[in-house]
C-alpha cells in the first residue's frame, strides 16, 4: 500500500478554543467525528478573565460603534445570567431533600449541573467554550471544506487553521481540487439566500393577517397514535 494512502487511515485530533456556540454547531456539521467539549452548559460562566471579560466571542470585524454596543449587550446578558445562576444554586441546594451528611461532591457537582442547566437559556450564541474533535483523514477533509465555504468570518477563519495544523501532520492534506468543493458550497448557499430573500417573506406574516393564526395540524391527535411506537421494539409485528 502506498504511504500517501496509508495516511489517510490516520486519526487527528485537534481542539478548538474560544470557540462561540454558534461555531461550534458547524464543527459537530454532519455528526462526522469525535467530539468532546471541554467547558459545557454545565460549567459556571459567571466569571470574568484576567481581562474583565467574559465569555463570549466578539467580531473582529465589527465597526468601533458597533462593537461597544456588542460589548454593552453582551455584558449585561452575562450579568444577568450570573446573578440568576446564583441564585438558583442557592435555591436548588435550600430546597434539596438530600440529607446533610451525604451532601458529597457527587451532590456538589449534581445542583451545579441542575443550575447552570436552568440558566443556560439566558447565555447568547456567542459564548465560548473549547471542544476536542478527532476525526480520520476523510471525514477532516469534508468538516474543512464545509467550514471554509461557510458565509460566518470566524468559521472560515477557524476552517484555515484547522486546514494549516492538518497539514502539519499530513503535508498533502486537502488538495488544491478542493477549492472546487469549497467554492461549490459557498456558491449554492448564496443562491439559496437569494431565492429565500426573493421569494420569502422577511417576517412571518403582515400586519393585517397578525391576528389569523391556523392550527394546521397536532400530534398525537390522542393516545392511540403513540402505541405503535411504544409496542413496535417489543413485539414481532
Amino acid at each position: 500500500v502506498q504511504g500517501d494512502a496509508l495516511d489517510r487511515l490516520a486519526g487527528i485530533h485537534i481542539v478548538v478554543e474560544n470557540a462561540s456556540n454558534f461555531l461550534t454547531k458547524n464543527l459537530d456539521w454532519g455528526k462526522l467525528a469525535t467530539y468532546l467539549e471541554l467547558s459545557g452548559p454545565y460549567s459556571y460562566l459567571d466569571k470574568r478573565d484576567s481581562k474583565g471579560k467574559y465569555s463570549y466571542y466578539t467580531p473582529p470585524e465589527l465597526d468601533p460603534e458597533t462593537k461597544k454596543s456588542y460589548i454593552m449587550s453582551m455584558d449585561r446578558l452575562f450579568d444577568i445570567y450570573s446573578d440568576v445562576v446564583a441564585k438558583l444554586t442557592t435555591h436548588i441546594s435550600e430546597t434539596s431533600i438530600v440529607p446533610v451528611p451525604k451532601r458529597n461532591d457527587a451532590w456538589e457537582a449534581k445542583v451545579r449541573a441542575e443550575a447552570c442547566e436552568a440558566a443556560s437559556s439566558l447565555l447568547p450564541v456567542a459564548t465560548t467554550t473549547t471542544v476536542g474533535v478527532f476525526a480520520s483523514v476523510h471525514s477532516l477533509e469534508s468538516l474543512i471544506v464545509h467550514l471554509l465555504g461557510d458565509v460566518m468570518p470566524e468559521v472560515r477563519a477557524v476552517g484555515q487553521k484547522m486546514l494549516i495544523e492538518a497539514r502539519k501532520v499530513i503535508p498533502q492534506f486537502l488538495s488544491n481540487k478542493s477549492d472546487i468543493s469549497i467554492s461549490y458550497i459557498a456558491s449554492t448557499r448564496q443562491s439559496v439566500k437569494d431565492l429565500s430573500d426573493k421569494y420569502v417573506s422577511s417576517q412571518h406574516s403582515s400586519t393585517d393577517d397578525i391576528e389569523k393564526v391556523r392550527l394546521d395540524s397536532v400530534w398525537p391527535r390522542n393516545e392511540f397514535e403513540l402505541l405503535p411506537d411504544m409496542l413496535y421494539e417489543v413485539s414481532g409485528v
